[in-house]
């Protein structure tokens, strides 16, 4: 006679690779794993995941091991802060750009020393806020630790997402205060002009003019090609800087940056006039390589920021406005822009911002303006020639009453 197993109330299905084991409860639901690695005995470390249906379950679990891939880890119990930042930050290097992971290295190099030794499943908030401080003791920038702040936060968020930790130490931790270290300086109308017209024979007085005139990125215009200008309308898709020494051409900073600017009759006068002398450029140049580039140097490559940098410090010197950054021209640009009545919602489409970061540009300009308006009475007196003689007289009829007869 031929015997029949007895059914177990919860029945196990035979899974697709990568679902782990999927099992079917005795309520209808359905229930899985997948292992994600082992302990230091040699302990199979399990993810469960539930569902009304199998199918539901299973792409849970497929989704756990596509997140898991190169980010297993076999023993959490052994991992140290310092090894879980170094592989976080490996594993966000093909998503993000070569400036961004330059700078994650840079947080690393001052993350590893304080905190790389601690395990991490042991991590500490107190730990966390010690080191903040003493950042803060070695002067190192408001921005700077701001942004070291924000990449510890993302590195321990992912990893209480794969549950290497049980719970997330920096929830409690204020980011670090201080504000920009850096504020936005402008020129007034008048420092342009001046600076203008010390610029107008010098070889990049067409970039510094466009930089004022749309608020681009400097990055923004070296990248420009002769082929993004189309009649009246320029498109900026690309941006160029060095990283590590070496020229980097790549997408702009966001997708906002992406954009497409109508040209003022000024600015097309002077691309124009930028093509002219290009021209001249390279008919005398003993060797010139077409890279097609608007503002290339004067044998056609690609210019150097820092060279670009060095002149315009060097203008500024000549035409004795206030000492600026020449990312502080796109400052101006959106200051200039917001003043003449232009909306602010235009004014950072045209400058590839998120409205709320332009706006917050210019109101920092604005609050500079404020303080600076809170002068000592003597000094408005003396500015307007204004004079204290005498005391009061009353008016010489009720004529001349300005408060009326009544």
């Amino acid at each position: 006679m031929k015997t029949v197993a007895k059914k177990s109330k919860n029945s196990i299905h035979k899974n697709g690779n990568g679902e782990g084991s999927i099992l079917k409860l005795a309520d209808g639901s359905w229930r899985g794993f997948i292992t994600i690695g082992f302990d230091s005995r040699g302990k199979q470390i399990k993810k469960w995941r539930r569902g009304k249906t199998r199918r539901i379950v299973a792409e849970k679990l497929n989704k756990i091991a596509a997140e898991a891939g190169s980010r297993l880890i076999t023993r959490p119990e052994q991992v140290t802060v310092g090894e879980w930042l170094v592989q976080f930050a490996a594993l966000k290097a093909s998503e993000v750009k070569p400036r961004t992971r330059e700078n994650h290295q840079h947080y690393l190099s001052k993350l590893q020393p304080e905190l790389g030794h601690i395990y991490l499943h042991k991590f500490q908030a107190l730990q966390i806020k010690r080191f903040y401080s003493k950042l803060a003791q070695q002067g190192l920038s408001p921005s700077v630790r701001q942004h070291i702040h924000h990449f510890l936060k993302a590195a321990l968020r992912e990893a209480l997402k794969l549950e290497l930790i049980e719970k997330n130490p920096i929830d409690v931790i204020d980011t670090p205060k201080g504000g920009r270290l850096v504020h936005p300086q402008v020129w007034r109308p008048d420092e342009v002009k001046q600076f203008l017209n010390t610029a107008r024979n010098d070889r990049l007085y067409g970039l510094f003019y466009c930089l004022l005139a749309l608020g681009t990125r400097i990055g923004e215009l070296i990248a420009l090609k002769w082929s993004d200008l189309d009649g009246d309308k320029l498109h900026i898709e690309r941006t160029a800087g060095i990283v590590a020494g070496k020229l980097v051409i790549g997408t702009p900073k966001t997708r906002r940056s992406i954009r497409s600017l109508y040209l003022s009759p000024d600015v097309l006068e002077v691309l124009a006039q930028q093509r002219e002398t290009q021209a001249l450029e390279r008919s005398v140049a003993s060797s010139w390589t077409d890279n097609q580039l608007i503002f290339a140097t004067s044998v056609g490559t690609y210019p150097d920021t820092h060279n670009v940098r060095r002149s315009f410090r060097r203008l500024i010197k000549a035409a004795d406005v206030p000492n600026i950054r020449i990312h502080d021209l796109r400052h101006t640009y959106i200051t200039l822009a917001r003043d003449a009545g232009i909306d602010a919602e235009v004014v950072a489409d045209r400058v590839g911002q998120d409205v709320r970061v332009t706006m917050q540009i210019y109101s920092q300009v604005t609050e500079d303006r404020k303080r600076k308006a809170a002068r000592n009475l003597e000094d408005l007196l003396n500015d307007n020639q204004w004079h204290l003689r005498g005391t009061y007289r009353p008016p010489k009829s009720a004529d001349s009453n300005p408060y009326g007869s009544n």
